[in-house]
């Protein structure tokens, strides 16, 4: 007869499953038994000095190995029946998930988008779950959060978003203030001494307000900045903005032709805060969309290997600054 030690001894002695002693003696055990139980269980297993059986140990290693290949394969990236459009008209979008994409294959994932509707979340997710996704890419995660309830514990979770998303999972997302700093410095470099902030009313109000916070501040602590304009309504009053105060550069957050009326001519040299396009031929701020996919893709990664279900993924704000493109209203300012 055996001496040896099994797991079933030691869950007997430890009060416990001998499920748990399997996840804790495999050093599985994170996130699925207990600090106190996985002490409890070690604490045990030393005294009676069990010994883990070679030939066990290597077929429990191979089949978790195959296991592991089918858990993870695949991520979604969900975004949100109003934003499809989009998602497939758009550059920048285009360049962050050919960005999340490319990742997750380098990671050994499989990479699927989806779209997400307004009372039909259940379904979705319901479908992405049997088709084996373990990981969600959320695009406007504020939207759809409440829609997460039931699923909570079966995905991990990542979102898209600024700073000042009130979303309590963790987001991923443009450094707005970084690029606001970085626009100014070349701007100043150029040798423009008025440069205002023109807020877009397409815009979400929680990056058009961040924008307007900073340049306003701005206004007060560097001496080129003029601010925010405001009290402008129409193409033609902000024509009269700036004869009256002749701004250097007007800065926005899209590339003015296409926010424009066709044929409207250009007040002033104007910058982008978010380019849409790296060949833009006006200059401004790439806000790496490339960089902001992979970087989702890679959290996901973690939180997984951690199985961290249900956006319990630090850090909570992963930011990305963006870079300086030159374009072609670069130049020198309106004497």
């Amino acid at each position: 007869m055996s001496n040896r030690v099994t797991l079933a001894d030691i869950a007997a002695v430890a009060e416990t499953s001998q499920t748990s002693v399997s996840l804790v003696l495999r050093g599985a055990d994170s996130g699925r038994v207990s600090p106190e139980v996985a002490q409890k269980i070690r604490m045990v297993a030393e005294s009676m000095g069990y010994r883990p059986d070679p030939a066990l140990r290597a077929l429990v290693a191979h089949r978790d190995s195959k296991r592991a290949g089918l858990a993870y394969r695949k991520l979604a990236l969900v975004v949100p029946n109003e934003r499809m459009s989009d998602w497939r008209n758009s550059p920048f979008h285009q360049a962050l998930l050919g960005g999340a994409t490319r990742r997750a294959k380098l990671l050994g994932f499989g990479f699927v988008t989806c779209q997400l509707a307004v009372g039909d979340s259940y379904a979705t997710l319901s479908k992405l779950r049997t088709q084996g996704v373990d990981g969600l890419i959320f695009v406007q995660p504020d939207s759809v959060e409440d829609q997460l309830a039931d699923f909570s514990e079966q995905f991990c979770v990542i979102g898209i978003g600024s700073a000042l998303s009130a979303s309590k999972m963790p987001i991923v997302g443009p450094h707005h203030l970084a690029n606001m700093n970085l626009l100014a410095a070349h701007l100043e470099a150029l040798g423009c001494k008025r440069i205002a902030y023109l807020p877009q009313s397409f815009l979400q109000a929680e990056v058009g307000s961040l924008f307007e916070m900073w340049a306003d501040h701005a206004a007060v602590t560097r001496d080129s900045w003029l601010g925010v304009v405001r009290g402008v309504h129409s193409w033609s009053s902000l024509q009269d903005w700036c004869n009256k105060q002749r701004p250097d550069a007007l800065v926005t957050t899209n590339p003015w032709g296409t926010v424009a009326p066709a044929g409207q001519y250009e007040p002033c040299p104007s910058y982008s805060l978010a380019l849409y396009h790296r060949h833009s031929s006006i200059a401004g701020i790439w806000q790496e969309p490339e960089v902001i996919g992979s970087a989702a893709v890679d959290l996901l990664d973690l939180a997984l290997r951690k199985n961290l279900r249900g956006g319990e993924v630090e850090p909570q704000r992963l930011l990305i600054p963006g870079s300086w493109l030159a374009g072609g209203s670069t130049g020198k300012p309106v004497s």
